[in-house]
């Protein structure tokens, strides 16, 4: 018998013990932007670390931010290190009307662990912790030198990350880096990361007079709120071309690997048109175009938009505040604070001066090549565990802190996970497959096993 084929039999003996340790950790909050249960839940990861057998785990404090769950196992014959990175942190529970069980109940129904947190990411972080103690307890030792790293604050934008990096480089410094925060398609195949857009999190506030006015008073006094629309209204023509001057100016054309691997790409329109009763995507496009666009365009998308009264029935009122928050995503080699420069400046040339600018969070795109040993080992330890080809996605539209292993650290990195495609991640009634769990717990040992060779 292989040591995988111990590793797994180990994991599917021990799998029923593993539950009620999971459901502790989802049941414990650890709500990154509302400061809620951060510090128990870190000190929790570092105790299943302890007990999995990594001796030096220990919680990192973060002046003026969450701390970090550091840990590092060595191994007795190999050189090379490999970085594991998840994120304990998770997304607020809000609007709590909509779920159908308590936020964090970890309550097992149908199969599936529901919960915040259940899939994005104590999924990944709970697998990497059981798949190296199923390495100790079966093989006595692991295949290369492992260094962990739980994050805090993924879910606010990871600000205090690059200085964390920074003042640890020399322990963090890896051969390669799986960043474990994603999940499988719809159809149940495993995902491989090789790049992520990056990102510019901006509010945009106004302020007309000192407080709020009677309606009738409209002719007279300034509005806030349309003073606002007006100035969004500078950003984007109605064909999605983003009109800040020199917006476009450091986008860079993806490459014939990066397109190679785009033409391969499952991508369902008709499902996706169905789930979100529409009758076409944005601007009529489809097949090559509409992914083309969806991974190598940057984007700016209003958040949301607040001012004035919203309850129920009538309040004649001209409100004196107004605020939208704004997302860039950002594609290679844009820069976060490069385009808030550009958007200050556009609004300025456009009039509105008085409008604040703060950007609330953002980091830049990341990438690397498929022919990468990470990437290599990745597309085999998917196949072996999950049974299934991988799909490759040359880059995703979404954004994680995978420049800081890139371009920081200067160690190639890819983004995976053992999520699913209908865990409600972000939303009302987060869940998991328990066997998404049990299964990425072997993924991540086969991972640590193939980067070794």
């Amino acid at each position: 018998m292989s040591t995988l084929d111990k590793l797994y039999k180990f994991v599917d003996e021990e799998f029923e013990k593993y539950i009620p340790e999971y459901q502790k950790l989802v049941r414990q909050p650890s709500i990154s932007a509302q400061h809620k249960g951060i510090e128990e839940c870190a000190k929790l990861v570092r105790d299943y670390l302890l007990k999995a057998g990594v001796q030096n785990a220990e919680v990192v404090p973060i002046e003026k931010g969450h701390p970090v769950v550091y840990g590092e196992l060595k191994a007795k014959s190999s050189k090379k290190t490999l970085l594991l990175y998840a994120h304990y942190d998770v997304q607020p529970p809000e609007p709590l009307d909509k779920w159908e069980l308590d936020p964090f109940s970890g309550e097992v129904r149908n199969g599936r662990m529901h919960g915040r947190g259940a899939s994005d990411d104590k999924s990944s972080t709970f697998a990497i912790i059981k798949s190296v103690e199923a390495y100790l307890k079966v093989v006595g030792e692991v295949p290369v030198n492992l260094r962990f790293l739980f994050e805090g604050e993924e879910e606010i934008g990871s600000p205090n990350l690059p200085k964390f990096i920074q003042t640890y480089r020399e322990k963090l410094m890896s051969d390669g880096a799986y960043i474990l925060d994603g999940s499988l398609d719809r159809s149940g195949r495993p995902v491989i990361d090789l790049g992520v857009k990056g990102i510019a999190y901006v509010e945009l506030r106004t302020k007309s007079a000192s407080k709020d006015v009677h309606s009738s008073r409209a002719p007279i006094i300034p509005s806030a709120p349309w003073r606002l629309v007006w100035a969004l209204n500078t950003l984007k023509d109605k064909n999605g071309k983003i009109l800040i001057e020199g917006f476009y100016e450091k986008v860079k054309k993806p490459t014939r690997e990066a397109l190679s691997l785009t033409k391969k790409l499952p991508f369902d329109e008709k499902e996706i048109l169905k789930e979100f009763q529409l009758k076409s995507f944005l601007h009529g496009l489809t097949g090559l175009k509409l992914l083309k666009t969806y991974l190598f365009e940057p984007t700016c998308n209003i958040c949301g938009i607040e001012s004035g009264y919203t309850g129920p029935g009538a309040k004649t009122v001209l409100p004196h505040e107004a605020f939208a928050k704004i997302d860039f995503r950002l594609v290679p080699d844009m820069d976060p604070e490069d385009v808030v420069s550009k958007l200050k400046k556009h609004l300025n040339k456009k009039g509105f001066e008085d409008i604040d600018i703060n950007l609330i969070s953002g980091y830049p795109p990341a990438r690397i090549s498929a022919k990468e040993q990470v990437a290599k080992a990745s597309f085999k330890a998917a196949q072996k565990a999950w049974g299934l080809e991988p799909i490759v996605n040359p880059t995703v539209a979404g954004s994680t802190p995978m420049y800081i292993f890139v371009r920081d650290l200067h160690t190639p990195a890819i983004g995976t996970g053992c999520g699913d495609a209908f865990s409600n991640a972000h939303a009302p009634n987060e869940s998991i497959s328990l066997n998404n769990i049990k299964t990425g717990i072997k993924y991540v040992a086969t991972l640590i096993d193939e980067f070794s060779k």
